[in-house]
């Protein structure tokens, strides 16, 4: 099994790829969570910010107007 962390070598092509990655999360969810923790790397990795959405991991359904008004912003 391949280690989970990126190299920077693979941090540097995702940046400088041709798609904008933004690591995302979702404003409520615990800091400890899995998921958090990898969007919170990865942006820090990315050299990025972490983009906060409304709610927590299902933030897209617990708060939809929020979450919209988020990634229109994005987008």
């Amino acid at each position: 099994m391949r280690n989970a962390e990126l190299t920077a070598h693979e941090l540097t092509a995702l940046k400088n790829g041709p798609v904008r990655i933004v690591p995302g999360a979702g404003l409520t969810t615990p800091r400890t969570v899995f998921d958090y923790r990898c969007a919170e790397e990865l942006s820090a990795g990315l050299r990025t910010g972490l983009v906060h959405f409304p709610g927590g991991h299902n933030g897209n359904i617990t708060h939809p107007k929020g979450f919209a008004e988020v990634l229109r912003g994005l987008l």
